[in-house]
């Protein structure tokens, strides 16, 4: 786990094909983070309504079945959540960095999971 000032950090990774979201999530805890996962924007949203404070960081595709897809969640938690910074992945669609809250960014698939880490520790020595 990665500790950031006095409380833990946590990432969110919602992924709704179970082969790439067990892989990411075994990587990303590879890189030194804690990780909770969801399958979907509504899974996800169950997750931060227990745990919230701890969570730093979403890492969200966009295209996932459900009440509402990635930019739709990631709006949700801008609204709900401010202090999670959300990161955005998608292999067949892209979104403009400017269209994602600050310091978020955008990945497109494939990627590399040290470059998302680096950029996951990046946010949390800010917000931490």
């Amino acid at each position: 786990m990665t500790e950031i000032g006095d409380s833990p950090r946590i990432v969110l990774v919602v992924e709704d094909d179970a082969l790439v979201r067990y892989s990411v999530v075994e990587l990303i805890e590879a890189e030194g983070f804690e990780v909770l996962e969801a399958r979907d924007a509504d899974d996800a949203l169950s997750l931060l309504e227990e745990c919230s404070e701890d969570v730093a960081v979403l890492f969200t595709d966009i295209n996932m079945p459900g009440s509402m897809d990635g930019r739709d969640l990631m709006r949700v938690v801008a609204d709900r959540w401010p202090h999670i910074i959300p990161f955005m992945t998608s292999g067949r669609a892209y979104v403009s960095d400017s269209t994602i809250p600050s310091p978020g960014r955008f990945f497109i698939k494939p990627y590399q999971v040290t470059e998302i880490a680096a950029a996951f520790r990046a946010v949390s020595r800010r917000t931490g």
